[in-house]
């Protein structure tokens, strides 16, 4: 075994990593794959595989025999660099950041260590992030193939023909976001001929310039024909992300070719619209989050009357753990605060796929990297392998088909949750959901959003209650505010945040600049912010 200095970061071109996955009948697998894959001079592989902390880590003096590359141990604060192999040793959680790797042990390592490598290589490598799951059983690497394709990366996974153990591969499969499944002798030419494309080799995702904008819109336009759904409203950048990759899956290096495509083959169509439709999602995601929301609504509900109906409205719902999520955080709430109004969800999203699944409340035993053992215990059963929502929660739920800028909304809601939508739309269509979203609240409801669309919607509430007559907040403009008083604000985990008063007979273009640190506003506003590290649950004057 060739042993490789790790303590440096190369000055070699940023290698593509390949985190590759793999459990019971995964070490025969491995050596399969590495009889196969030559030494490319761009990729580096990190292998997470089950196995017991209690007996010594042979694996990297097996896979060495059927390697050419260098076959390391990974160990923590170890650099990454091209045509190595890194292996983490048994019982351990690894993690990546800027080229180097991070090894620590704890309990529950070797059932989820997958899942959250695959994790931590999505956030960190974005959509170079390459996944590779092989035999197994269980789901570990579920959840985190989904957020490697949530930031466009590719995701690769042994046909479950060929793999000893299918369970794994198999779960994996289901997700319908795996870009190849494959025998595993023929993964590793696949994965050369996807990171040798023109397209998938580019460093960084390129800016929609003028002489694509025209092809792009006609690629959407045929998408909205065959599906019904217009994404011209989302965000340029991140649609060219997503077309790249499937542009690179085809082997097609141009958006003219993949136009193309497109009118030739009617489940490209098909496989192009869920790759747009691919969110993060995960149970209780950004727990600090969901700590300042059940303080939010211990408030709300401590003063409801029994007789009336606490409704919800969670958009972009994907498979449905954000929407089991609020719907937990509502009766923990209510069983708090001994609130016993009857509670109801809606969830909708625009993929039917999704909500079907969504529907059956079945969700993989990696989750538990997310849901605490208490939630577990409460909320879930668990048959066969596989965590079913308990039917108490399940009854609150109502699962539909609904396109947020498009069909009319609920109403009369209580909480809204739209974190999985605000962030990938442009600023135009950012507020025309906004304005829907809060019309949609009763007065005195939460509008829970992830933090990134925090500073619009202070905007957008605050001048509209100032100002109802102004439609929107345009960016780029100078804004001024005079202050009257700073808020006071503590450590806890829950802040109230008070605004300053605007004086717009001293302003007369009613234009005003948002001051930093964000609790610098004014009081007088009945808007009542909840934030924990500047996530956001509104609630409606």
């Amino acid at each position: 075994m060739e042993l490789v200095d790790g303590g440096e970061v190369s000055g070699d071109p940023e290698p593509i990593v390949v985190g590759m996955g793999a459990s019971a009948g995964g070490l025969d697998a491995l050596q399969r794959f590495f009889d196969h894959m030559p030494a490319a001079h761009n990729l580096a592989f990190v292998v997470v595989m089950h196995r017991s902390p209690a007996h010594a880590n042979l694996l990297p003096a097996i896979l060495v025999k059927h390697s050419t590359m260098p076959i390391v141990e990974a160990s923590d604060g170890m650099a990454i660099a091209a045509r190595r192999v890194y292996v983490a040793p048994p019982g351990t959680l690894v993690d990546i950041a800027d080229r180097r790797l991070r090894v620590t042990r704890g309990p529950g390592g070797a059932s989820l260590a997958i899942d959250h490598f695959f994790r931590s290589l999505a956030r960190d490598r974005k959509e170079r992030a390459i996944g590779v799951i092989l035999s197994g059983s269980g789901s570990d690497g579920t959840l985190g193939l989904r957020e490697i394709k949530a930031v466009a990366g590719m995701v690769m996974v042994q046909d479950e023909a060929s793999a000893r153990y299918a369970g794994m591969p198999h779960s994996a499969i289901a997700t319908a976001l795996v870009d190849y499944v494959l025998p595993v002798e023929e993964c590793p030419q696949q994965l050369l001929d996807h990171v040798g494309s023109p397209v998938a080799a580019r460093r960084a995702p390129r800016s929609v310039d003028g002489g694509t904008v025209g092809v792009l819109a006609d690629i959407l336009e045929v998408l909205r024909r065959h599906t019904g759904h217009d994404f011209a409203p989302y965000k340029a950048s991140a649609l060219r992300r997503r077309i790249e990759r499937r542009m690179a899956a085809n082997g097609i290096d141009s958006l003219e070719a993949y136009l193309r495509l497109l009118g030739e083959k009617r489940a490209e169509l098909d496989a192009l619209f869920h790759e747009l439709l691919i969110g993060v999602t995960s149970f209780f995601r950004d727990p600090q989050s969901f700590d300042a929301l059940g303080a939010a609504l211990d408030r709300m509900l401590a003063e409801r009357p029994a007789n009336q109906t606490v409704r919800a409205w969670v958009t972009g719902c994907a498979t449905g753990e954000e929407a089991y999520s609020v719907a937990i955080a509502l009766r923990e709430s209510a069983s708090r605060v001994g609130c016993n109004s009857r509670l109801q969800v809606f969830a909708t999203d625009i993929d039917d796929q999704a909500i079907r699944e969504a529907r059956r409340g079945e969700f993989p035993d990696s989750i538990a990297a997310d849901v605490s053992p208490e939630r577990l215990e409460r909320f879930f059963t668990r048959e066969d392998g596989v965590l079913q929502i308990r039917r108490e929660i399940r009854d609150i739920l109502l699962f539909s088909e609904h396109n947020l800028l498009v069909n009319p909304p609920f109403c009369k809601l209580d909480l809204i949750s739209c974190r999985n939508v605000l962030i990938y739309l442009e600023p135009e269509a950012q507020n025309d959901a906004l304005a829907l979203l809060t019309y949609a609240l009763r007065p005195g409801g939460l509008l829970f959003v992830h933090e990134i669309n925090t500073r619009n919607i202070l905007f957008r509430f605050y001048m509209g209650y100032v100002f109802p007559s102004l439609n929107c907040i345009d960016e780029g403009v100078e804004r001024w505010l005079l202050p009257h008083r700073t808020a006071m604000y503590t450590d806890a985990p829950l802040v109230e945040l008070r605004y300053f008063t605007f004086f717009p007979d001293f302003l007369p273009q009613a234009i005003v600049r948002l001051l930093s640190p964000i609790e610098r506003l004014l009081e007088g506003s009945p808007l009542q912010v909840y934030s924990a590290h500047y996530m956001a649950a509104f609630r409606k004057p």
